[in-house]
């Protein structure tokens, strides 16, 4: 008999609504320095209804379950009954799945994963004695009208994002390295330790450009010095802004801005939304919401065995 985790693999073959953070293949990539399984439920005739995948590492000697390196989003994806009509029935079989995925996970000292924000309902986790964080990321909802996407940017955005058109260009490119490059300059800038290698991003990077679900930007001057880069990643419906990357030099340029509005133009062709995620950095908060986007609640859900290692998550902020 398979598996849970080969039946899931099987599913996501058949199910493009899965988010890309979910999918098989992406968890593939993303953890490796452990093992992603997959918690399984459901229907009396043996269909699957409801999953939770899941990244089991250790960190320091501790085992524990918590999101893979650039991923901002896991969580639980249903497959709901189109024969649930009413509010009450939506919300019992959400409790019903919800419960019996949550009691298949393995315990471990810690428990940290980030969920959709399209997965409104933690309470079955509180019930189950886990606690929460709400994040928030922004969101355009509706990328089929461009212009009035923009009028509802920000005035000084706006404004920013035309001044660089006349200064910059901007570059579609398949040059990886070059991206880590520019990117790893913002984290130094912050003298942050970058999160993950270069062949990490490689190695996930082929297998976004198989499946023709990525697009790298850069911005450069006349003089064919790069400004800014971003790496804008796609499933069915959302156009995710996965990672950013500029030359402190070049800080008030505008590339950033410049950049992304180019990627929420691409976007329109094939998504119906644009996921800038979140942050809880002030100054790229104020960068995102500039945008005009909804602001979407996440839930950060954490559980831990005692005090100590309630401890050790919250010191480890990268757990």
């Amino acid at each position: 008999m398979a598996t849970k985790k080969e039946q899931y693999i099987d599913w996501c073959k058949t199910n493009d609504r899965i988010p890309l953070f979910m999918q098989d293949w992406w968890l593939d990539c993303v953890c490796d320095e452990g093992q992603w399984d997959v918690c399984l439920t459901f229907d009396k005739g043996g269909k699957i209804i409801g999953a939770l995948p899941y990244y089991r590492t250790g960190h320091r000697g501790i085992e524990l379950i918590k999101m893979p390196k650039l991923t901002p989003f896991a969580g639980i994806f249903i497959d709901y009954p189109h024969n649930l009509k009413k509010t009450q029935q939506k919300y019992a079989f959400e409790k019903r799945v919800f419960s019996h995925l949550i009691e298949q996970l393995p315990t471990v000292p810690i428990f940290n994963q980030c969920y959709t924000p399209q997965l409104t309902n933690w309470l079955p986790f509180y019930w189950k004695g886990f606690q929460q964080t709400t994040m928030y990321t922004y969101i355009i909802e509706d990328l089929t009208d461009l212009d009035a996407i923009f009028k509802n940017f920000r005035s000084t955005t706006r404004n920013i994002i035309r001044k660089a058109e006349k200064n910059l260009r901007i570059e579609k490119s398949t040059d990886i390295e070059r991206f880590y490059t520019i990117n790893k300059r913002s984290f130094d800038r912050q003298q942050m330790a970058m999160p993950y290698s270069l062949n990490f991003l490689k190695k996930l990077y082929v297998e976004l450009e198989k499946r023709n679900q990525c697009t790298i930007y850069f911005a450069l001057d006349k003089e064919e010095e790069t400004h800014a880069a971003v790496l804008i990643v796609r499933d069915k419906n959302t156009a995710y802004n996965l990672a950013i990357g500029a030359d402190p030099k070049f800080k008030n340029s505008g590339a950033v801005r410049l950049l992304l509005w180019q990627a929420i133009q691409d976007a329109s062709k094939t998504v119906e939304q644009f996921d800038f995620e979140g942050s809880i950095m002030q100054n790229i908060e104020l960068l995102f919401s500039a945008f005009g986007g909804i602001q979407k609640p996440y839930f950060r859900v954490y559980k831990t065995k005692n005090k100590f290692y309630d401890f050790v998550r919250t010191f480890f902020t990268k757990i």
